[in-house]
């Protein structure tokens, strides 16, 4: 594969995904384009994974009594 290609590439998400999830990340702008907050999808992101890390701590801590 062209070396130029793969440093180009980049990792994204979809606005419109992101439009039912979590509606207030999502912006439309002058040209009627969807945007993106990312740092609220990313701040969002953090919060649900810690969420599910306290539950698998506390399913370990059950299984090991």
């Amino acid at each position: 594969s062209n070396s130029k290609t793969d440093e180009n590439t980049m990792i994204g998400t979809s606005a419109q995904y992101w439009q039912e999830k979590l509606p207030q990340a999502v912006k439309e702008n002058k040209n009627q384009y969807l945007t993106l907050d990312y740092n609220a999808v990313l701040l969002n992101s953090v919060i649900s994974l810690a969420k599910e890390v306290e539950k698998l701590k506390a399913e370990i801590e059950e299984l090991k009594k």
